[in-house]
């Protein structure tokens, strides 16, 4: 009879075992939800990243769509891989003439994309999600360091978009 109650027991426990959620949030205006995005897209990142961080151009212009949309915190908008290495060049030299470090810590990235979404919807593939800090190194500054957030969309191993958002953090 024990053997009995404890095959029941189990069953009941058993049943009562949900499926985990997959997905979470919402896009307006679309049937689509939010899940986690792939693994690939988050090493493309970190590979576009490295090569972003050393400078190296060629390297760099192989990770972007030849018509990518490239939206800089100052307003730029880069259409291209061209106008994006520019586009970045400039801002390099810009720093060294200020006296600044052209470098950043990488914070995190993931991955999300929409469950739902097909090749012909403008939203589809991974949004690779991304944090930087960097720190002023001049003293006359009256900042202290900045944070990035940055939204990559990957589609078939290169970024059609990217966007760029940036807090400026002043000395205390």
């Amino acid at each position: 009879m024990k053997k009995i109650l404890l095959i029941f027991f189990a069953i009941s426990m058993a049943s009562c075992v949900t499926k985990t959620q997959n997905s979470n949030g919402f896009v307006n205006g679309a049937d689509f939800k939010v899940q986690m995005g792939s693994q690939e897209s988050v090493e493309l990142f970190k590979a576009l990243d490295s090569a972003w961080a050393s400078l190296d151009y060629t390297k760099l212009k192989g990770f972007i769509s030849d018509d990518a949309v490239m939206n800089f915190e100052d307003g730029t908008v880069a259409i291209g891989s061209e106008a994006f290495i520019t586009k970045i060049q400039s801002e390099v030299e810009e720093k060294i003439e200020q006296g600044e470090v052209y470098e950043w810590t990488t914070d995190y990235a993931f991955a999300l994309s929409l469950e739902g979404a097909t090749e012909s919807d403008p939203l589809y593939g991974d949004w690779v999600n991304a944090q930087f800090t960097s720190k002023q190194n001049n003293p006359d500054s009256e900042i202290a360091g900045e944070i990035f957030y940055e939204f990559y969309q990957v589609r078939n191993a290169k970024v059609v978009s990217w966007t760029q958002f940036k807090k400026t953090v002043l000395k205390k």
